[in-house]
């Protein structure tokens, strides 16, 4: 038997279980703004439409089974834990995306991202305690925070000469052997990985 209910509430398509929990979302060709609160849902796959610039902070958090995440081709903010705690895998971002906030894909089981060429800034612990072994930071990223690729298994990176500001421990507890980085941030490699790279050339 098919206990699943469906019901339209404001802009949304949302399916239950029989427990309650939300088992599938569609998102209406008429909301730009992701501001409601699926946390805890039981979602496994996510198309967020083209039509959606902003998910705001906690709008998926903590749903465990969220193992899909395709993102619109005009999206520009994730904010603070929107996607914590889901099992992703693999991520593609657009090159609309300008922000990502705060903790937006901690602990949600990432092993490859690409990241879009319009992205700015990437906030504190945004990616942290992932399984991300290898990544490449577009050419426009200003600003990288605190712990933000912290707790993963990067053995390689280059540092875009865009890049203005790198917090601490920003690459700390990585697997990190080759660093390429900015001649300004000489004296702040042990501050940004936590520790000295075997291999470290600037530019």
């Amino acid at each position: 038997m098919n206990y699943n209910l469906e019901s339209k509430i404001n802009g949304y398509t949302i399916t239950r279980n029989e427990y309650d929990e939300i088992v599938a979302l569609i998102i209406d060709s008429n909301i730009s703004t992701v501001n409601s609160s699926f946390a805890f849902s039981a979602i496994t796959r996510l198309v967020i439409p083209d039509n959606v610039l902003f998910i705001w902070d906690n709008a998926f958090i903590n749903c465990h089974v969220l193992e899909k995440l395709v993102l619109g081709k005009n999206l520009l903010f994730i904010g603070n834990n929107s996607f914590q705690g889901a099992i992703l895998k693999k991520l593609i971002f657009p090159n609309s995306l300008t922000f990502i906030g705060r903790e937006a894909f901690a602990d949600a089981d990432l092993e490859t991202v690409q990241f879009g060429s319009g992205l700015q800034e990437i906030g504190a612990c945004a990616f942290f305690n992932n399984d991300l072994s290898e990544i490449t930071l577009p050419n426009n990223l200003n600003s990288i925070q605190d712990e933000a690729f912290s707790g993963n298994r990067i053995e390689k990176i280059t540092i875009p000469n865009s890049v203005v500001t790198i917090g601490n421990g920003a690459f700390a507890n990585n697997e990190l052997q080759d660093l390429k980085i900015p001649i300004r941030f000489k004296y702040d490699i042990e501050r940004i990985c936590g520790s000295i790279p075997q291999r470290v050339e600037f530019y």
